[in-house]
């Protein structure tokens, strides 16, 4: 059997700059034209849209680094999602209207924030038609971006594969061949409440790390025999296991949150 390495790329909001620097120091160790060291790229949310970044430039490991590093030294809030007092309580005078209408009547997504900017960046710098082109010039082979289904509550896997890559059934998860594009990447970044639900498939979808029990499960059913794997958790933090005090309603929201962006790698 050939060795096939994949890059797995967790999610996280901040931690995706994060796994920028080390494919930056990694990239030092090979030639200005080399291709891409990784034949599999599976990603979560934020993860999922640099690996994507990185697979339309799988021909050129080099300039796929440095495109996504520019991207990230120039990220703005108001890049991912409307940002002045305007723009947010408008959007949640739209939300409070439409929590007042009837599922039929009214059928977009609720939101605490409008992400339309993600979209808008996504489109402008990610040419998802390459990804077709390198799997067939042989640059790569997989790229797979894990999403939440809720009307299963089952991880769902979207992945653009070789043809012999097969779609995949398990517990609680599934791998489904599609070409992906934009709805896809915002899909498995969409934090529960915070940014609004996406419709694939005549389902709803959010961020990929909330259903997520088997983080390596993708790359390994896409072929992979070995994984690098950008991780920023460590297993050697202490914290104190008293409260003085009974935890606060911010307190608990914040470990239900906590659990979207756990790493569970």
């Amino acid at each position: 059997m050939p060795t096939s390495t994949a890059l797995v790329l967790g999610g996280g909001g901040a931690r995706a700059a994060y796994q920028v620097g080390v494919l930056k120091a990694l990239v030092q160790c090979y030639p200005r034209n080399h291709s891409i060291p990784f034949k599999i790229i599976s990603g979560t949310s934020a993860g999922a849209i640099n690996g994507t970044s990185i697979a339309t430039h799988a021909s050129c490991f080099h300039l796929g680094v440095r495109k996504l590093e520019w991207v990230w030294r120039h990220m703005e809030t108001r890049k991912i999602y409307r940002t002045s007092i305007p723009e947010v309580l408008s959007h949640l005078a739209k939300m409070a209207l439409k929590g007042l209408q009837d599922d039929k009547v009214n059928t977009d997504a609720g939101s605490l924030l409008d992400n339309e900017p993600l979209r808008l960046l996504l489109n402008q710098l990610i040419d998802f038609k390459r990804i077709d082109r390198n799997i067939q010039n042989g640059a790569l082979t997989a790229l797979s971006v894990d999403t939440s289904c809720y009307n299963n509550s089952r991880s769902e896997t979207f992945f653009q594969a070789a043809r012999d890559i097969d779609n995949w059934t398990r517990a609680r998860r599934s791998g489904i061949r599609k070409m992906l594009n934009t709805e896809h990447l915002l899909a498995s970044s969409a934090i529960p409440l915070v940014f609004p639900s996406i419709k694939l498939n005549q389902a709803y979808y959010g961020d990929g790390s909330v259903h997520q029990l088997a983080p390596l499960s993708s790359p390994i059913h896409l072929g992979a025999t070995r994984l690098f794997i950008i991780n920023l958790d460590s297993p050697h933090k202490h914290f104190p296991m008293e409260l003085e005090y009974h935890p606060k309603t911010a307190t608990i929201a914040g470990h239900l949150l906590d659990t979207v962006f756990s790493d569970t790698l």
